[in-house]
């Protein structure tokens, strides 16, 4: 007959219970936990935070099946034979469709007739770690000769994962005067990276959880906001940030629009005021991919 102790191993079992998303004060059982555990190795070979993403479910029996939902994945262990299955696994794709300018500059350093606005895009995902995140100067270049009603068109890939659980979409745009667009890029990632590693000191686990996404954005504003204060020649415009999760990506997506023959889901206004006025649009596509095994 198996007992608590065999299946938890040296330790306390109800340590080894919350080890497996289980509630501590909650009752445990042989069954149940045989089946947290068989849901965890599971996870573990299938990949992981990397692949299903990150738990969003505690592990629950269902007509007979145990299962749990991760991220954009789910696995199921049949209770009578404990036959593990892959369910479902997915890989997204996000993009920056265009930056629409609603107004150009009127604070520009160089007083020309138009403006030539770049946007740095930086996506985080929850299994970063420090010097994981790329800053993007999308379309490599400022655009040039942009007025208010003028449509840039980019249709340029910035991420793609598997099962993403929570991303944070961090958008900076700058006026060119300067020719520091590259500059700036660096500015931008660093400012990231710092505040990816304040934030898994604060949650100290492998990368960054759900949780401490919120903490990244927090700290990336403060470190945009000591690096501003650095002699620069571009301007600085303004800075969004774009949340996308489980009911963007999976549960209930926003429709897909089309602007200016451009595929999109949303708009991410940055506002700059006097330095200009603009709309990024995004845009993301979803396919089904088979669950790889290690």
């Amino acid at each position: 007959m198996t007992s608590l102790r065999t299946v938890a191993g040296p330790g306390s079992v109800r340590a080894y219970a919350t080890r497996l998303g289980e509630n501590p004060g909650a009752p445990v059982s042989v069954k149940r936990l045989v089946s947290a555990d068989l849901l965890q190795r599971g996870w573990e070979r299938y990949g992981g935070a990397k692949v299903l993403g990150t738990a969003l479910t505690d592990v629950a029996l269902t007509s007979g099946t145990y299962g749990r939902r991760y991220s954009a994945g789910t696995l199921r262990l049949v209770a009578d034979d404990v036959q593990l299955e892959g369910q479902k696994a997915y890989r997204a794709h996000l993009i920056v469709a265009g930056v629409f300018c609603i107004a150009r500059a009127k604070t520009d350093q160089v007083g020309g007739p138009s403006s030539e606005p770049y946007l740095i895009a930086t996506v985080v995902d929850p299994t970063m770690v420090k010097g994981e995140a790329k800053a993007i100067l999308v379309g490599g270049e400022a655009a040039s000769d942009i007025d208010g009603g003028d449509w840039i068109g980019y249709g340029e890939e910035i991420w793609t994962g598997a099962n993403p659980g929570e991303l944070q979409v961090q958008l900076v745009m700058w006026e060119e005067d300067g020719g520091q667009s590259a500059e700036a890029r660096k500015k931008v990632e660093t400012a990231i990276n710092d505040s990816i590693q304040v934030a898994s000191i604060i949650f100290p686990v492998v990368g960054i959880v759900r949780s401490a996404l919120g903490k990244i954005g927090d700290r990336f504003i403060s470190s945009m906001a000591r690096l501003l204060k650095e002699p620069f020649k571009d301007d600085y415009i303004g800075q969004n940030t774009a949340s996308l999760g489980y009911e963007e990506f999976f549960a209930n997506p926003p429709e897909v629009k089309t602007f200016k023959g451009a595929k999109y889901r949303i708009t991410v206004p940055v506002d700059g005021g006097k330095a200009g006025q603009y709309e990024v649009y995004l845009h993301w596509t979803v396919e089904e991919i088979p669950i790889p095994r290690k």
